[in-house]
């Protein structure tokens, strides 16, 4: 019992000092991607009510090397600056370098392009996807899964044949989705969930025991918990081009939790046992908790019911009255986001 009791105060002094009061894991919103639409002999969409009904375009950046090349007059200078724009594009050059005849100079530049992402599927499909926020876009990480039944072969350092799986979504790729001014996306977002946590109130129903009944019992004692669980919830991102994106987010988080508690015990609170304690003798025991919760949060709200036991510890713990017996826990919390991290 010492061990357990070592080992869950080791639990919950790591929580506490290495998370903001919570800690999300393996976090992931789920994007929806529409199914290619059909074209026509030009190439162009068809119109189709199901793509005018989109809330969100996903788009990919496509870098594509190209061919560029500027003419130069003869005896042309770059004293001033090393740059020199052409077609809307900077290109670089050495200081001072004289154009001694007319000639071309061909270039080689990298040009971003931008095109709709589809689903890899033949019908709308949902991806799982990491989300972060840059200016008025949402920037899209989607995850590596694998294409079952896809792979190819590629040389590794030592120039020897290797076998590799195909995913989803090419890695160096980049995806985002722009949202004008008060526009407004909303994704599915799920997480597991470690967190700290502290039960304010106990209700203790009425127990009886050796044919004594006692009194059911609100408790406000001292409690430290270690709470792990699974969080269903929703992300709302909204764009205002004075205030920059705004994240609002809700969800239920189920999951389980482990803890101790201190407990005051008297003659009244050992009533029903047989060896109670005498009248004017108070003693405080440690006791294990455990049990079950469920924690809606709207924003900076939450509220949290629980369902647990306490397992009072030693010989006098086995006097009290609720020893191993279930009781219901309430908690009320408000996030100050003192310790929020700004994403540019």
């Amino acid at each position: 019992m010492k061990k357990l009791i070592l080992i869950t105060l080791g639990i919950i002094f790591f929580s506490v000092n290495n998370m903001n009061s919570q800690e999300e894991f393996k976090k992931y919103a789920k994007i929806k991607l529409l199914k290619k639409p059909k074209t026509d002999k030009d190439n162009k969409l068809i119109e189709n009510e199901q793509y005018n009904n989109v809330s969100y375009q996903v788009y990919k950046v496509i870098e594509v090397k190209k061919k560029d090349t500027i003419f130069f007059t003869k005896d042309y200078k770059l004293s001033k600056s090393n740059e020199l724009i052409h077609s809307g594009i900077k290109y670089s050059f050495n200081k001072d370098s004289i154009i001694k005849e007319n000639n071309f100079k061909i270039i080689y530049v990298n040009k971003n392009k931008i095109e709709p992402l589809y689903s890899k599927e033949k019908k709308d499909c949902f991806y799982k996807a990491n989300i972060s926020v840059s200016k008025d876009s949402l920037l899209i990480n989607f995850w590596l899964e694998e294409i079952k039944n896809k792979t190819y072969y590629d040389l590794d350092k030592n120039k020897k044949l290797i076998k590799k799986n195909e995913y989803t979504f090419v890695p160096d790729e980049k995806y985002f989705i722009k949202l004008r001014n008060r526009e407004s996306v909303s994704f599915r977002k799920n997480s597991g969930v470690l967190s700290a946590l502290t039960i304010p109130f106990k209700y203790h129903p009425s127990v009886k025991n050796n044919g004594i009944t006692s009194n059911s019992s609100i408790e406000k004692d001292i409690n430290a918990n270690v709470f792990v669980g699974y969080k269903l919830g929703r992300a709302k991102y909204i764009y205002d081009k004075y205030d920059g994106m705004e994240e609002k987010t809700s969800g239920i988080t189920i999951g389980a939790f482990i803890g101790l508690s201190s407990q005051k015990l008297d003659s009244i609170s050992t009533s029903t046992n047989l060896q109670h304690l005498k009248k004017d003798i108070e003693v405080n025991v440690a006791s294990f908790s455990y049990g079950i919760g469920i924690v809606g949060d709207i924003r900076k709200f939450e509220l949290g019911f629980f369902l647990g036991f306490d397992n009072a510890l030693g010989s006098i713990g086995n006097k009290w009255n609720f020893d191993n017996k279930l009781w219901l826990g309430v908690g009320l919390g408000y996030k100050l986001d003192i310790f929020k991290r700004e994403e540019n």
